[in-house]
């Protein structure tokens, strides 16, 4: 039985996140001081949540593992338009790259992008201020399925 833990699939996911051309840069967790986001967006990746779905004969496991992805881009760079409208392309390009890239080398069944264990791959947006500055953010849920996880 395999063992892949939520740890592992996000270093799997990771691997999509640092090559790809929509960051200007990205770390695992959430910034504790301002991103320099420059005129890409920044993101952070983090857990959200694991859950069994499915009890093997063997005790292994099928489980679903929920990621979050956070972009930032200064709230207050100037055309705002421009600030909005890279956030959403940025959003909707990375979501198409983990779509892309659904098994990670036979580490994850698939991104569970309609949702079959209950979560859908989405993208909420919104404002946060870390240390005095402004972000515009989107949050993307990226959720997996996972097959042999230790529960």
């Amino acid at each position: 039985m395999a063992i892949f833990t939520l740890g592992n699939t996000i270093k799997a996911v990771e691997t999509v996140i640092s090559a790809s051309a929509e960051l200007g840069g990205y770390m695992m967790g959430e910034p504790k001081q301002p991103p320099d986001t420059g005129t890409k967006p920044y993101g952070a990746l983090t857990a959200k949540s694991s859950d069994v779905l499915l009890v093997f004969a063997d005790m292994g496991t099928r489980q679903s593992h929920i990621l979050n992805l956070r972009l930032y881009l200064d709230a207050l760079s100037e055309p705002q338009e421009n600030t909005e409208l890279e956030l959403i392309d940025a959003s909707e390009n990375l979501q198409a790259e983990l779509r892309k890239d659904s098994t990670f080398n036979s580490t994850v069944m698939k991104v569970d992008a309609a949702g079959e264990g209950g979560t859908t791959m989405k993208a909420d947006y919104g404002y946060v201020e870390i240390g005095g500055k402004w972000f515009r953010i989107a949050d993307i849920t990226v959720p997996f399925i996972v097959d042999d996880s230790t529960a």
